[in-house]
């Protein structure tokens, strides 16, 4: 599916990688192994290995369970990779790779703890830390997320100021875009989003998107995106059943988790140098998915409630809700209660 009203123009559009990166040898091999069969002496040659090395690199690859069969005329194939995240798989697979680490961790509490502590550690990112399961997932208002093991994609990634922190409270909407966008190059359905950031499918929640930000004392603010995604669940607790699915629930098949990891990071590389120019085409993506706009929603605040018609974003990616009254109140936070679809929902 398109991008509503983004195109992909040249790789300079996306986020660059840092100067001197180079993929790592393993997501190297991947990568060329996927292009197409090789010949083990003219794979070494690309790689800059002498035969020992690059039967080191293999056996470590299929000891990690990649299917490698080498055929004596038509060279080494990658038959099939492993049904878990690996990071120079991800990143083997991802368009434009600009991340200067992608790590999986088989289990953590939270990864956006862990890329948080990174951040305050004087870790320069870009880079990605993914769980195959968490045992204290969060989302929004600090409410749990349930994270069951290998079945979605639990992910936090960590980026430093390019733009001005000014605009950092638009990138849970370049966020949410993106999520929208990798899950529909990858799965036959269509994502809503629910404003501020979470992703619907069928008229239940699949995945949801929190920012929060640091600081250290040497490089300055840093931003960590944390995002869950529910691929391949086949059922929720009894509590969650109304509201949340899976994207296996929602097509029928199972997904393959790797290629979507890779495409949301392709998608977010392309999406966040418009968190400045170019951000009104982030916000048509948005209103052309939009589960709230033209419904009557009543919105939770800090200072209050808020109910009305759920008309427009604005420029900021602010809801605009139009009071009984007729007056429109600019709405930037909140836990959201609407009537489209007969259940309560939390942002």
């Amino acid at each position: 599916m398109g991008r509503s009203g983004l195109t992909v123009g040249m790789a300079q559009e996306f986020l660059e990688p840092m100067p001197g990166f180079e993929l790592p040898r393993d997501a190297q091999i991947l990568r060329w192994l996927r292009q197409g069969a090789w010949v083990p002496s003219e794979l070494a040659t690309q790689m800059g290995l002498d035969a020992l090395g690059l039967h080191g690199a293999l056996e470590g690859l299929r000891a990690a369970g990649f299917v490698l069969p080498l055929h004596p005329s038509l060279g080494l194939r990658l038959e099939s990779a492993p049904d878990r995240l690996i990071g120079d798989d991800i990143l083997s697979r991802m368009r434009h790779p600009w991340l200067r680490e992608v790590r999986v961790f088989a289990r953590t509490a939270s990864t956006n703890d862990l890329a948080m502590q990174r951040g305050l550690q004087g870790a320069r990112g870009p880079l990605a830390i993914f769980a195959e399961a968490q045992t204290s997932g969060r989302g929004r208002f600090g409410r749990a997320w349930d994270s069951q093991p290998r079945a979605g994609i639990w992910v936090s990634v960590l980026v430093r100021a390019w733009e001005p922190v000014a605009q950092w409270h638009r990138m849970g909407s370049v966020a949410a875009l993106a999520l929208a966008q990798a899950v529909e190059r990858v799965v036959p359905v269509r994502v809503r989003i629910k404003w501020p950031n979470d992703a619907w499918v069928g008229g239940r929640k699949v995945g949801g998107i929190l920012v929060e930000t640091g600081q250290d004392g040497e490089l300055g603010p840093f931003a960590v995106l944390g995002v869950g995604l529910n691929v391949n669940q086949e059922s929720f607790p009894e509590e969650l059943r109304d509201k949340a699915c899976s994207l296996r629930m929602a097509c029928g098949l199972g997904v393959d988790r790797t290629a979507l990891a890779a495409a949301f990071l392709d998608e977010l590389g392309f999406l966040l140098p418009r968190m400045g120019r170019g951000f009104e085409g982030v916000l048509e993506g948005l209103r052309n998915r939009s589960v709230l706009l033209g419904g009557a929603v009543r919105l939770e605040t800090g200072g209050g409630s808020v109910s009305g018609v759920a008309e427009d974003l604005d420029g900021e990616g602010r809801l605009l809700v139009r009071m009984p009254d007729g007056e429109v109140r600019i709405c930037s936070a909140g836990e959201v209660s609407t009537q489209a679809f007969g259940l309560r929902v939390c942002g």
